[in-house]
């Protein structure tokens, strides 16, 4: 079968994981904040948002340009993680387990209960196989590095000095040259750092908080949430698996599971704690499922932006763009804080 041509339109939030965000008729809705301060909200379909012109396209030569980053994620991330996201996601598609494995001491049930989180002594569980856990870590990664955000720091003039460094001085007299160079080492520090971010959260403990009420988990163009952010003092990292059911890792406890991710049904102020950190730290966009609290998006969306810090270091020039490891353990999410302003009270 002969191969069809590039994708033009790359979607940084792939549209196999915003399925598991659509309504029964196939939309999601969006709270966007427009260039000039005004919000636009609507409902769309998943090929009409999260989508930016040749993102992922890079210069192979003079002219001539290559999709290959876009087809990495496409092929070895999106793919291999959508049908485990969709089972962890929908607890119809993916129920969890009742185990009688391990008891949760009382003591700890009251302050899961005090944090607004029930968790049965005896636990329910989703299965979670260590191959599995790989995947999904890759995939949330790939939303760090993915997002336009990131991109834009790449090419922001801060860095732009160093890369031409690292580039090679002499290609500065050669202005189709360098663009090749640059956009080859933007390739590498992205792959680096999702191989370096996948392999630190894949030795966190993992766990799922799901809603026990109505209200929905949200989604966001920044929707990986950090330690640095100051949430939950247990907790490292933060991403929305789907709309009722948020996924959660922690380095300060070793699970006694290691074959399943234990899932804690949490009220609708913890529901409501996490969707304020995925606002705040939003870039311009907020989607939903269900209807959006627009007046809650409008209050608190990019009050307090935390990106990834971005380095030159590069992932060896000889590894292939479809190997996601191994790498050096990450020790910590680096952040830069962006202040636009406290949240009004």
């Amino acid at each position: 079968m002969a191969k069809g041509p590039p994708p033009k339109r790359h979607h940084w939030w792939p549209k196999s994981h915003q399925r598991i965000w659509t309504a029964t008729d196939g939309s999601i809705a969006c709270v966007r904040r427009e260039a000039d301060g005004s919000f636009n909200e609507f409902r769309t379909k998943p090929n009409n948002i999260a989508v930016v012109g040749r993102l992922n396209s890079a210069l192979a030569e003079a002219g001539v340009r290559t999709e290959r980053l876009e087809e990495f994620f496409d092929h070895h991330v999106e793919a291999d993680a959508a049908p485990i996201l969709a089972r962890l996601g929908d607890p119809a598609v993916g129920p969890p387990l009742w185990s009688q494995r391990f008891n949760l001491a009382p003591a700890a049930r009251r302050k899961l209960a005090l944090d607004g989180f029930r968790a049965p002594g005896v636990p329910e569980l989703l299965p979670m196989s260590a191959a599995e856990k790989t995947i999904v870590a890759a995939f949330v990664a790939s939303m760090l590095v993915r997002v336009p955000t990131y991109k834009e720091v790449l090419r922001s003039p801060a860095l732009f000095g160093s890369l031409v460094d690292a580039a090679g001085g002499e290609l500065l007299v050669d202005g189709e040259k360098l663009k090749v160079e640059l956009d080859r080492l933007q390739e590498r520090v992205i792959l680096h750092h999702l191989r370096e971010y996948a392999r630190s959260m894949r030795n966190m403990t993992w766990f799922v908080a799901e809603s026990d009420c109505d209200a929905e988990f949200l989604f966001s163009d920044a929707p990986v949430i950090t330690a640095e952010y100051g949430a939950h003092e247990d907790i490292d990292l933060s991403f929305p698996i789907s709309p009722t059911r948020t996924l959660l890792m922690t380095r300060k406890f070793v699970s006694p599971f290691t074959d399943a991710l234990r899932v804690m049904r949490c009220a609708r102020k913890v529901v409501n704690f996490y969707n304020k950190l995925v606002v705040m730290n939003a870039e311009s966009s907020v989607f939903s499922r269900g209807r959006p609290p627009v007046a809650f998006i409008r209050r608190y969306l990019g009050q307090r932006v935390l990106r990834v810090s971005t380095g030159i270091n590069v992932a060896p020039a000889d590894a292939p763009l479809d190997a996601i490891g191994p790498a050096p353990l990450f020790s910590g999410m680096q952040v830069r804080q962006v202040e636009r302003g406290a949240p009004r009270s």
